[in-house]
């Protein structure tokens, strides 16, 4: 399952680094390349041929832009999430 992320928690007119990771057994979420939450689960993911859909809904009536996306085929480590962030983060003056 998937948990939607409380717009009560981020300010209106500002950019975020949100990133979800699974490795087979913990979901993580992280904001700005810190680990936020960490819940147990199994199963694995799908792998078929149906389309994947990736949006952006209205939250409390502020509907937010994505600009980057990236997909991988294994579960990124904590160090790797924090890489990634810090590699790109000046592009988007977080």
């Amino acid at each position: 399952s998937w948990k939607e992320i409380d717009a009560g928690s981020y300010s209106a007119n500002r950019l975020y680094n949100l990133v979800s990771s699974y490795d087979g057994t913990t979901l993580k979420s992280y904001v700005n390349g810190l680990n936020t939450n960490s819940s147990s689960h199994s199963g694995t993911i799908s792998n078929n041929t149906s389309f994947l859909n990736i949006s952006v809904s209205a939250i409390n009536g502020y509907v937010g832009n994505m600009s980057q996306v990236n997909l991988y085929n294994r579960g990124l480590s904590d160090n790797e999430i924090l890489q990634n962030y810090n590699a790109t983060k000046g592009r988007f003056n977080l």
